[in-house]
């Protein structure tokens, strides 16, 4: 249950999508086995680095098909603050306004406790419209906050994706600290 909330993202980014596109490309198209099988499958990766003291969890990320970032030297299971990022791609073009309205409304169906506050827009990475919000969830008696930014990007082909990246940490009191976290990782995106 503790990472109810990042489980909770990661299927709704399944049905994100964008609209605009930026003038460089981004998102970086990865093939990986599809899941029991032999079959190569696309894995759309977010152009996210590690900030300063922070690593990447490849295993992880390839697993869920996100890119995972923690602090240096901790686990996913073990580390009270983490971040991530997802690509999904966006044949339809559907305008990034309501690509986060409907994030919005099938986490609270999934998560009845989660609670959503949207935030300012903001110019994000390469000078694209940033969505912002924040999520908390009370997860086995710990408050789980997260601050999602979600804006538009393409890959080398032209092809256009919704990226989210978010920061959480566990303990709505440290939520300043995710939030300078998202804020390194929008700045270095790629």
């Amino acid at each position: 249950m503790r990472r109810l909330v990042l489980t909770a993202s990661l299927v709704m980014l399944a049905f994100g999508s964008l609209a605009g596109v930026p003038a460089r490309a981004e998102v970086e198209k990865v093939m990986v086995i599809c899941g029991g099988t032999q079959a190569l499958c696309p894995w759309f990766r977010a152009g996210v680095a590690p900030p300063d003291g922070w690593a990447e969890d490849r295993a992880a990320g390839q697993r869920n098909e996100i890119v995972v970032l923690l602090p240096k030297g901790a686990t996913l299971d073990e580390a009270d603050i983490w971040a991530y990022a997802r690509a999904t791609h966006n044949p339809d073009r559907t305008p990034l306004d309501r690509v986060v309205a409907g994030d919005i409304e099938r986490l609270k169906a999934e998560s009845p406790g989660l609670t959503v506050t949207p935030q300012s827009d903001r110019s994000g990475p390469g000078g694209r419209m940033v969505k912002v919000y924040d999520l908390a969830e009370d997860q086995d008696g710990t408050m789980v906050a997260e601050r999602v930014a979600t804006f538009d990007d393409t890959d080398r082909d032209g092809n256009a994706f919704t990226v989210s990246v978010t920061a959480a940490i566990q303990g709505e009191d440290r939520r300043g600290e995710a939030n300078a976290v998202l804020d390194r990782l929008l700045e270095s995106y790629r």
